[in-house]
């Protein structure tokens, strides 16, 4: 049987899409129902077509998820990129809100501009962008979470759980939030033998054992089907209370460092937490761009007088006196400073051969990935941020080393040199020359 891997080219891929294809394979390799119904259209499906199959395939008032599948999701770096009408709230079927899910989903495909540039980026063309789409019977499960196996540690997977409740911490099934429901979301690191490396058990006084539990088994029996290669290291999306398997990915190929950081890193200048990518044992020597989150300037506004003017842009100011780049569009009192996708891609221009990007926290800036450009290098200090993200994916899938967690980078500006080490457990980042 064919791997699920990246260079999969089969004529069902092109059929189906790469996310009804893994769901397809995982469906037909168990018998215990863990898939939900599903259909699938080929791109350009006759919309009259897809309400007929539809309505004998599940009848009347049933509550369906309607998810793209463009075969390009099994690339590299497209994780998250085509949305599916689930990111909206599963709707009961109708005549109309099917045509409605299709029409989103195709549009999607056609016109967004992060998938314009995705196609650049791997060399495609607008026309390899098909979008089939996958009709399935929603999941009413309580948790929703995702898994990866750590590509440089074999032997852990990451497991990231979200719960959906009301505000009198009543879990509900996962359905769309409203303004009167809360989300709550625990990662945790686990052993082959479902130990714990690192992580929280509870988030915000919710337990999350039983839902890390199921997913690592699950996790555990997808990796023992036939198309899953041992080379690879693949993501899953699950649902649990009831139980139910949502998508499967690879996520990266595994390698392992021929050598060892030693956790205590006294002799550098930084020594993270944890770390994703293998470096050569004498690192990569790479300049900074020293770059700072929205909260950073909030920290200058403490010692400026609340009265003057322009108090924000002072503060800005004064961040970037330590060669900082602002991360967002800070707007406060109609105040818009150009944002990091600009400064990254400029940046980018200046050092062709690569940089490292230092940063206190990662703010969900969407599509950062595709404006960091030859980026080798992503170091950050706050390490609550979950790697199984899908913007998270992209970046690990695109550097070399992405670093979590370590001392403050306050000795760290924009055009100094470091040496970044990683064994794909802790990293290292040494700075070897100051900024000229």
């Amino acid at each position: 049987m064919d791997y699920l891997t990246p260079d999969l080219d089969v004529p069902e891929l092109w059929q189906y899409g790469a996310k009804a294809l893994g769901y397809k394979w995982v469906g037909e390799a168990w018998t215990d129902r863990l898939t939900k119904p599903y259909l699938t259209f080929e791109d350009g499906a006759d919309l009259r077509e897809i309400e007929r199959r539809v309505n004998d395939k599940f009848g009347k008032d049933t509550r369906l998820i309607a998810r793209t599948s463009s075969p390009l999701e099994l690339r590299m770096g497209s994780a998250g990129l085509w949305r599916s009408i689930a990111d909206f709230g599963a709707f009961y079927l109708t005549p109309e809100s099917i045509k409605s899910a299709v029409s989103i989903i195709r549009l999607e495909g056609a016109n967004s501009n992060e998938i314009g540039t995705f196609l650049r980026y791997q060399g495609l063309t607008e026309a390899q962008n098909l979008m089939p789409v996958l009709l399935q019977r929603h999941s009413e499960s309580v948790f929703s979470g995702s898994v990866v196996r750590h590509p440089n540690q074999p032997d852990q997977v990451i497991v990231e759980v979200t719960a959906l409740g009301d505000v009198d911490g009543t879990l509900i099934p996962n359905i769309p939030l409203t303004r009167y429901q809360y989300r709550k979301r625990g990662s945790v690191r686990l052993t082959d033998s479902g130990d714990v490396a690192d992580g929280p058990h509870v988030v915000g006084g919710m337990n999350f054992d039983s839902a890390f539990s199921t997913g690592h088994r699950l996790f555990s029996r997808i990796e023992s089907l036939p198309f899953i290669s041992p080379e690879w290291s693949y993501q899953i999306e699950f649902g649990c209370e009831p139980l139910s398997f949502f998508q499967v990915r690879p996520f990266l190929r595994r390698k392992t460092a021929d050598f060892r950081l030693s956790p205590d890193g006294r002799e550098y200048s930084v020594t993270g937490s944890y770390s994703f990518g293998a470096t050569a044992s004498d690192g990569v020597v790479l300049p900074v761009i020293r770059s700072v989150s929205v909260n950073y300037p909030s920290y200058f506004l403490e010692s400026l007088d609340p009265e003057r003017e322009k108090p924000l842009i002072e503060a800005i100011e004064r961040a970037e006196s330590f060669g900082a780049v602002s991360i967002h569009r800070i707007q406060e009192k109609e105040l818009a400073r150009t944002g990091l996708h600009s400064a990254l891609a400029a940046m980018s221009a200046r050092y062709p051969d690569g940089f490292c990007l230092v940063m206190d926290q990662y703010e969900n800036e969407g599509y950062l990935d595709f404006v960091m450009g030859n980026a080798r290098a992503v170091l950050i200090q706050d390490e609550q941020y979950s790697p199984t993200s899908h913007d998270m994916t992209r970046l690990l899938q695109k550097t070399d080393v992405v670093g979590f967690g370590g001392t403050p980078f306050d000795n760290f500006q924009t055009g100094d040199t470091v040496r970044v080490r990683s064994d794909g457990r802790i990293y290292t980042a040494e700075k070897v020359a100051d900024a000229k």
